[in-house]
């Protein structure tokens, strides 16, 4: 018999996910503390380049992207999250075409013991590659989130620098290069065509954003110069860092774009691509269409001050036919922004209607303000989801959208790269795979078909079995059939564990028909260990 203090909850059915909101102002940023990267385990969508070990400092690694994670083998240029963890010193990553020359561009940079994501559209090379040069010794994970074929109507560039206010550091031309440190609150008129590649007609570029050698904490917002500058921003800092985002910049009317910086800080700019036909992109000023924070705004009113969303929930956000993006779009360009971190922890964006991938868009440690731009397969009703492993505030900015002509294909997330090692299991793992042995041995005893361990169902298990131990003993809002437990004796094994909550639910009417309900193929299991006793999750899906 469980002892007095045990108890148990199940959940039927489906019920609806909750509906929250999220938006970024001035907050510090703290990434010394690592922190996940999905899952943690050195897999790949195929196999291939997987636990690879750690990339040397000064290192180029040649990385197949075509032809893998959906991706077209004539694909012209990948839409790509690029991650550094376990990072060894400051120093920075660079993408670029492989077969071309390393330019003088950074796509990412970190500090020492860092974990840290950032969007990069980069050209395909030479056999399908990009090439990635590390300047100091790192751990690297990509993820692919979409991909323009040859002939779209994209223009892939290798990465060219179009500003640098540093003093005797260059641009592709030497134009807007050593004109000094930002003041807070300026802007800068910066001229984008005609320039690194890009054409006279561009409507939107891709840019990879840095601010460096920062004043305080703040953040810069891109915008056409044209335009007034919107509610919105594109990256967020702290005092003395350095850090980069990617983004989709609509170009003004004069072929100008314009960077706010809201703190003093030093800018670099560089372009990795342009488009100049409205049926490939249409870009838009940027706008606000989720802030979960009490009293901020969205540019409709939806999907504002929702709360914290929790460890181990999903969120789904409608996109379409808000802030100018169309109602029939097939993906949008964001910005994510995770603000007041509870703790380390990551986002994943994916299409609703998707399982969720094994891929993160977003890292962060506790205390964090932190962005990362990205490209959004647009899923069911119009909507994304997004994960978040550790609980914090969201805000989403759109920057633009991919209309149904256009040639661009947007991706369920998909890893090509981790060169992370498997770490040996964890208690909760050793947990999980008891409880899941368990489990199906039970179905097979009643003539049911296994349920399949699922990663994606397991995070969330997982989040909420270690957010009960923070905040109470309660059901989630997954939405999801639902088994908790909890136990006061922290002591017992991760094996005992699993099987005394085994005993439990087995033994209680409405858990035992959730583990032998012949609908569900798939189940997330999630234990953990905490001061005041095991907690116990499984969540079931079709």
């Amino acid at each position: 018999m469980p002892n007095a203090l045990t108890r148990f909850h199940r959940r039927h059915g489906r019920g609806p996910l909750i509906a929250a909101a999220l938006a970024v102002g001035t907050a510090a940023i703290s990434l010394a503390t690592p922190s996940p990267v999905a899952a943690d385990d050195g897999d790949t969508i195929d196999g291939r380049y997987s636990a690879g070990g750690v990339l040397a400092a000064g290192s180029t690694l040649e990385l197949d992207v075509t032809g893998r994670g959906g991706t077209a083998s004539n694909a012209a240029a990948v839409s790509l999250n690029i991650t550094v963890t376990q990072t060894a010193g400051p120093g920075h990553a660079t993408v670029y075409p492989c077969g071309s020359q390393r330019p003088t561009s950074s796509s990412i940079n970190y500090g020492t013991g860092m974990t840290i994501a950032n969007a990069v559209v980069a050209k395909v090379g030479s056999g399908g590659k990009v090439c990635i040069h590390t300047s100091t010794q790192v751990h690297m994970v990509v993820d692919v989130d979409g991909y323009f074929p040859a002939g779209s109507g994209y223009r892939s560039l290798t990465p060219a620098r179009l500003l640098d206010t540093r003093r005797g550091q260059p641009t592709v031309d030497g134009r807007y290069a050593g004109g000094g440190i930002r003041k807070a609150r300026s802007v800068i008129e910066l001229d984008v065509r005609n320039r690194g590649g890009v054409g006279n007609s561009a409507r939107a570029v891709t840019l990879n954003l840095t601010a460096t050698q920062t004043g305080g904490a703040g953040f810069a917002t891109v915008y056409p110069c044209d335009e007034p500058r919107p509610l919105a921003s594109t990256i967020n800092y702290g005092p003395g860092a350095t850090i980069a985002n990617g983004v989709t910049a609509k170009v003004g009317g004069d072929g100008r774009i314009c960077v706010y910086t809201h703190a003093r800080a030093h800018l670099i700019v560089d372009v990795d691509g342009a488009f100049a036909s409205r049926d490939e992109y249409r870009p838009l000023t940027p706008a606000r269409v989720l802030d979960t924070r009490p009293g901020e705004q969205t540019v409709d009113g939806r999907a504002q001050g929702g709360g914290r969303r929790t460890a181990g929930t999903t969120l789904r956000l409608d996109v379409t036919a808000r802030g100018g993006t169309a109602s029939n779009a097939t993906a949008v360009s964001l910005n994510l922004t995770a603000t007041q971190t509870g703790g380390a922890g990551f986002v994943t964006v994916y299409p609703c209607g998707s399982s969720k991938p094994a891929a993160s868009t977003l890292n962060y440690g506790a205390g964090a303000t932190i962005a990362n731009g990205m490209t959004a397969r647009v899923g069911d009703n119009g909507e994304i989801c997004i994960f978040t492993s550790a609980s914090t505030h969201l805000v989403v900015d759109v920057n633009g959208f991919f209309p149904p002509g256009s040639t661009y294909r947007g991706l369920t997330p998909a890893r090509l790269l981790d060169t992370r090692s498997p770490a040996p299991p964890p208690p909760s793992d050793v947990a999980a795979a008891r409880s899941l042995e368990l489990l199906n041995a039970l179905r097979a005893r009643h003539g049911v078909a296994p349920v399949t361990y699922d990663p994606g169902l397991s995070a969330s298990a997982l989040g909420w079995s270690q957010e009960m131990s923070r905040s109470g003993f309660r059901h989630s809002n997954i939405g999801l059939a639902e088994n908790i437990a909890w136990h006061s004796q922290s002591a017992m094994s991760p094996t005992t564990a699993a099987e005394t909550f085994h005993v439990m639910w087995e033994n209680s009417s409405g858990h035992f028909r959730n583990m032998i309900d012949p609908r569900w193929t798939r189940v997330g299991i999630g234990l953990h260990a905490a001061g005041s006793g095991w907690y116990g999750t499984h969540i079931f899906d079709r």
